[in-house]
């Protein structure tokens, strides 16, 4: 489990200084909501605060940014031309959001269950 918070810590780190870059965007406020939403999942997460709720965030985020990104990838297929332009980096970035939130909500459901306790007759 410590993997996973040090994970969301430096998730966090990123999509707090992926918010900060969006300062000078035509259309930041957008990009700043989806960063920094997922830099305040990740840090519930880190921190083990509300991991329940933080969850429940990830879930909605994910399924945000994946849509959006499904979204905006039409237009790139469409357009035949990958040439890193803003609407691919926008792509990437959501694709990025999205898979990590993914990870945040599956990490560490590998637990095997307890086995249930012998009954004495």
């Amino acid at each position: 489990m410590i993997v996973v918070r040090l994970i969301a810590l430096v998730a966090a780190g990123g999509f707090g200084y992926a918010a900060y870059l969006q300062h000078n965007d035509p259309d930041w406020q957008r990009w700043v909501a989806v960063y920094a939403a997922a830099c305040a999942v990740c840090l519930l997460i880190a921190l083990k605060k509300f991991v329940k709720i933080a969850k429940l965030g990830a879930a909605m985020i994910a399924l945000a940014a994946l849509g959006w990104a499904g979204y905006l990838a039409i237009g790139v297929l469409r357009a035949r031309e990958f040439t890193m332009n803003e609407v691919e980096r926008e792509t990437l970035g959501l694709v990025i959001v999205g898979a990590v939130m993914l990870a945040l909500i599956f990490a560490g459901r590998s637990k095997k269950p307890k086995p249930a306790p012998k009954r004495e007759s």
